[in-house]
């Protein structure tokens, strides 16, 4: 039989693994009822969100988060690029740094070992200690030719002081080859190195000040290097107010305006007529008739000199006479050492009777200098009263003994030609150019050499200012000021930079 179930019976009994729970039969239904709610509820939820899934916005916010995220992804990979950049920037001033401060601590140290060694030059006591002297002063010249190629300055700026070491390591080098021969160094060979170190010194002062700002942390070469805002190189032009064009050679370093002339020369001064070794004998004969004159040698360069030893009493010179023109060339001897007996004016009138003596008119004293009983003494030609600085010759002047011991014309014989002389400018006009802070002293017309290997007409004038005396030169045809000179007193010794 089966059994019924009755609505006293207990329907139903469900076990979750916990308290079994009894329900009656309006339970049951309330708990059905409420069940089918649910699902009708969950079927409404599901097709709200369907609803949603499909509408603009909702498609749209997924694009926006993914385009965010990209940009942001894009932004820092930017950022860790420059950053990296910057880094490497850094990184790369740092080395150029390095590599300019130890460049200008390898000059420095070569001019200071240059500037000793030339100073104690003429204690040397032997032929070969001097070589070796020579040999070593030519290499420092190398290291200091080397720094500064490294170093970032202008041509225009590091010209001068190439030059000017350019110019010793020739003379170490010409000394030497003479060594070599056999020959021994004269007191005027000697005098080229002793006069070279004044010259060191003033370069070795400045680099020095320099140097001490740099080790200080004071001053970077880097930065100092960077075009300011007025197109200038701060470093460059420091570099390029250390003018050493005082030396050449033979030397006699204490110069006026332009002594060093042209850099780009051919002979215009002389002709095509050539002298016999002879004739450049009998000449120096007439020159210095109470003279012992002996040959020496044939010289072989930018002219073909014949070279004589001359004794005149005690003193000996070396002469050098062209072959084209017979011409004095360069004539090198001893000062005395004894205090002067007269003035400079009486040295340049000496100067100017050598000169009548060579054939040479014209000549006017542009420059005058007396180092103890020496003086030194630039001679320029004229032309219609316009000084031709191209054609400038120095002399140097015994104020003892009251005779010519020194003489150097090369630039005389590249440069001295007739000009066409003819100012587009009045004075007045040039001199208007200069402004209010300067005192015109003096003024002249004359040619002076440019950089760039010509000449041109300028009004030369000859101001005081503030802090010192001028020499400022005034193009006549267009006004541009072309050159500025100022006298600086060291030591008592002036020079032009």
């Amino acid at each position: 039989m089966g059994n019924k179930i009755t609505n006293k019976q207990k329907l139903t009994s469900v076990n979750f693994g916990r308290e079994t729970k009894d329900f009656s039969q309006s339970e049951y239904n309330n708990a059905k009822y409420n069940r089918r709610i649910r699902q009708i509820e969950k079927i409404k939820q599901e097709n709200n969100a369907k609803q949603k899934n499909n509408s603009p916005n909702a498609k749209l916010v997924p694009a926006l988060i993914v385009i965010c995220v990209t940009l942001a992804v894009i932004a820092t990979a930017v950022l860790i690029a420059f950053w990296q950049l910057s880094m490497k920037a850094e990184q790369a001033a740092i080395r150029l740094d390095s590599v300019y401060n130890s460049a200008y601590y390898s000059l420095v140290d070569n001019v200071n070992n240059l500037h000793v060694d030339a100073s104690k030059f003429e204690t040397i006591p032997n032929t070969n200690s001097q070589r070796i002297s020579l040999q070593k002063m030519s290499e420092d010249c190398d290291y200091v030719l080397a720094s500064i190629s490294v170093l970032p300055i202008e041509a225009q700026n590091s010209r001068d002081i190439t030059k000017f070491f350019n110019q010793i390591d020739g003379v170490c080098k010409s000394l030497i080859a003479k060594i070599d021969k056999g020959e021994s160094l004269t007191t005027e060979d000697i005098n080229k190195i002793t006069e070279a170190s004044y010259v060191l010194g003033l370069v070795k002062t400045n680099l020095n000040d320099q140097n001490e700002l740099i080790a200080n942390a004071d001053y970077n070469i880097v930065d100092s290097s960077v075009f300011n805002n007025k197109g200038i190189n701060e470093f460059s032009t420091t570099m390029g107010d250390l003018s050493a064009d005082n030396i050449e050679y033979p030397a006699m370093i204490f110069d006026g305006p332009f002594s060093s002339s042209l850099e780009v020369k051919t002979v215009n001064g002389l002709t095509t007529k050539k002298a016999s070794q002879t004739d450049a004998l009998n000449f120096l004969q007439q020159l210095f008739p109470q003279a012992t004159i002996t040959y020496a040698q044939k010289t072989s360069g930018e002219f073909e000199t014949f070279d004589f030893d001359v004794v005149i009493k005690k003193d000996s010179f070396y002469a050098q006479v062209t072959e084209r023109d017979c011409f004095l060339l360069t004539l090198s001897g001893s000062a005395s050492e004894n205090l002067p007996e007269i003035s400079d004016e009486k040295a340049i009138e000496i100067a100017q009777t050598f000169a009548e003596k060579l054939k040479l008119k014209n000549m006017k004293a542009v420059w005058v200098e007396t180092d103890e009983n020496v003086s030194y003494i630039n001679l320029a030609p004229t032309q219609n009263e316009v000084i031709l600085y191209p054609d400038l010759i120095k002399a140097k002047i015994d104020l003892t003994n009251q005779t010519i011991i020194g003489w150097e014309a090369r630039n005389y014989a590249f440069n001295h030609t007739t000009r066409e002389i003819e100012t587009q400018v009045l004075e007045e006009e040039a001199l208007q150019v200069l402004g209010g802070d300067y005192k015109l002293l003096d003024s002249n017309t004359a040619y002076i050499p440019l950089d760039n290997g010509t000449e041109a007409l300028t009004y030369e004038f000859v101001c005081e200012k503030m802090d010192g005396l001028y020499y400022i030169y005034v193009n006549a045809e267009n006004k541009n000021i072309e050159k500025v000179l100022k006298v600086v007193d060291t030591k008592g010794v002036k020079l032009l930079v």
